[in-house]
């Protein structure tokens, strides 16, 4: 489908396939989940947006319109804010569905008042917004937020090692143990 390919390049406001191409080609070059995951979210948004519009929708969901949000919310949950899992994977569809029936009911609303204000990232904005806050606030809800922002195959390659920060986990018993005797020979101060 052109408009899933073209969604991405309506995110710089570029209506071309080619130019949108290259896009998906230097984001699966920086990051092969996040280009997945990015396309995963345009494909979402625009299915969504065409489901509620119906045939009204077609000439959006080619040029991209109804799938670039989706596909900023899909890259920021499953890929940036989160490490990468089977909830964080859920999560991102979830939230690229909400995304896409936010992007038609502002643009309803905002074509009946006649504001001429553009919608731009409004719907990704609110739609991801809410999500990061009321997934912050569940205890237990599985999302692992990484230290540092970078790849989501390097969020994932942290997490699994044990080096992110997200989970504590104990110190060999040889390391406690010489922790220890460094304390009692007053090298180290436990702090």
């Amino acid at each position: 489908m052109v408009g899933t390919v073209v969604s991405v390049g309506q995110v710089y406001a570029v209506n071309d396939v080619t130019a949108s191409v290259l896009m998906y080609a230097a984001i699966l070059i920086f990051s092969p989940l996040l280009a997945a995951m990015s396309y995963i979210g345009a494909l979402l948004g625009t299915l969504t947006g065409l489901a509620i519009l119906g045939r009204s929708g077609l000439a959006l969901a080619y040029s991209g319109l109804l799938g670039y949000n989706s596909l900023l919310s899909t890259a920021a949950v499953a890929g940036f804010f989160y490490v990468i899992s089977w909830r964080s994977v859920v999560a991102a569809i979830l939230n690229a569905l909400f995304t896409s029936l936010i992007q038609v009911a502002l643009s309803s609303s905002l074509q009946q008042v006649q504001t001429g204000l553009p919608l731009l990232t409004m719907p990704f904005v609110i739609s991801t917004t809410v999500f990061l806050a009321a997934s912050s606030t569940t205890n237990g809800s599985g999302l692992v937020r990484p230290r540092e922002i970078s790849t989501p195959e390097k969020h994932r390659a942290d997490h699994v090692a044990g080096n992110d920060g997200s989970f504590s986990r104990p110190l060999p018993k040889e390391i406690r143990t010489d922790i220890s005797m460094r304390e009692e020979d007053g090298e180290c101060v436990a702090v």
